[in-house]
């Protein structure tokens, strides 16, 4: 796979649109997921007393980080985790509380087998055809897909593979078609376009991340990294 020659070595960086003034995706979900436009909003705003995402991101990877057995974990906190990662990721995030509202939508049954599949990975096992199952799992929640499914699975395998936790597919990352021509316009299917990513097949996860790994080796950086490091770059790239 094709990567962009750009700077890797500048390690972790913040989100281009950290604070939360910045970004129009994080005002929009907010605003959904407790407004009065939706059947079931929340009594509450999952991020109250947080200004920026990178603070939502620590707060996250400190908790999960302090878990170790599901059956352990209130469900309401479990519950609540999810809000604030659908939250940090945008409104990107919205559609499993459309329709019938959350209640109706999210199924805790299948969100807590993912959950306790990561704080139970198995270290000695090649992570990448395990993990990608999960993710393909959490599909089964409505409104759930790779773009979210991933930063889930992101958070949660924290815990055991730290900084080479699995990075998040979504369509910043994977690149957009220009809508008259077909042709890739952004993210890494710009610099693979014979071979471009669809991230709705997990055979195109599990390449992704085979991928990203080999790529992190060679520039001697975490996963966390060099995943930050290209969302910022193509983030920036979609904006111009």
């Amino acid at each position: 796979m094709n990567f962009p020659k750009i700077d890797y070595e500048r390690g972790f960086e913040d989100l281009t649109n950290d604070s939360f003034e910045k970004s129009s995706s994080l005002k929009g979900i907010l605003s959904l997921v407790t407004g009065i436009n939706i059947k079931q909003p929340l009594n509450y705003n999952p991020l109250e007393g947080f200004a920026r995402l990178s603070e939502v991101e620590y707060y996250l990877f400190e908790k999960i980080n302090s878990f170790s057995d599901v059956s352990k974990i209130d469900d309401n906190e479990i519950i609540d985790i999810f809000h604030k990662i659908q939250c940090w990721g945008g409104r990107g995030g919205r559609r499993i509380y459309q329709g019938e509202g959350f209640n109706e939508n999210f199924k805790l049954d299948v969100y807590k087998k993912v959950v306790n599949n990561c704080l139970t990975l198995d270290l000695e096992n090649d992570w990448v055809n395990e993990v990608s199952g999960w993710t393909f799992d959490l599909h089964e929640i409505f409104g759930i897909r790779t773009s979210f499914s991933t930063k889930h699975i992101r958070f949660w395998l924290y815990k055991k593979l730290k900084d080479n936790t699995p990075p998040i597919l979504d369509e910043v990352i994977q690149g957009k078609k220009e809508d008259e021509t077909g042709i890739w316009i952004s993210g890494l299917n710009f610099y693979n376009p014979d071979s471009p990513i669809d991230r709705y097949k997990k055979k195109d996860l599990k390449r992704y991340w085979v991928e990203m790994i080999k790529k992190s080796k060679e520039e001697n950086i975490s996963l966390l990294d060099l995943e930050r490091i290209l969302f910022n770059h193509f983030s920036v790239r979609r904006d111009k």
